[in-house]
């Protein structure tokens, strides 16, 4: 015994105004599914976009870090893991006002316009590539504008021999 001969015992017969009524329905509710469907896809972007940023940070804070004079060595948890896991949800998370204008600053410390001066290519050629905005306090420091351009040098360190 086939499979078709199964179905027509045990389904209904159906009247044409059913199945238009039934292909209406389901077309009437796919901008809701795909509404539904985008909003699902958009908030993982924002989060995933938040993770990249977050580790971007990271690993500029600690390329600052070990080349600011004078710092204390970093602190690693027990564990060595410290993740810092995306905290937007479209859903949940307010909209923020605009950010203020903003005000002058104290002028910098001699040594933290040293270290700006020395990342100013990482954080340029981080930018380059990752395509974030990244601010440091250079120009304001009274460095030159063009050391935000300039392209990172090989490192002589890496360099292959």
């Amino acid at each position: 015994m086939g499979i078709r001969p199964w179905i027509r015992a045990h389904w209904p017969r159906l009247r044409l105004r059913t199945i238009v009524f039934a292909t209406l329905f389901i077309v009437a509710a796919l901008p809701g599914i795909a509404a539904m469907f985008l909003r699902v896809y958009e908030n993982t972007l924002v989060r995933q976009t938040e993770g990249e940023l977050v580790a971007q940070g990271a690993a500029l804070a600690a390329i600052a870090a070990a080349d600011w004079p004078g710092a204390p060595p970093p602190r690693i948890p027990r564990t060595g893991f410290r993740p810092e896991l995306p905290r937007i949800d479209l859903s949940r998370s307010a909209v923020l006002p605009a950010r203020p204008t903003p005000v002058p600053a104290a002028p910098a410390d001699k040594s933290a316009t040293m270290a700006a001066a020395t990342l100013a290519p990482v954080f340029a050629q981080t930018s380059s590539v990752t395509l974030a905005a990244i601010s440091s306090s250079t120009a304001k420091a009274g460095l030159p504008r063009r050391v935000h351009a300039q392209a990172l040098p090989p490192c002589p360190k890496y360099a292959p021999h």
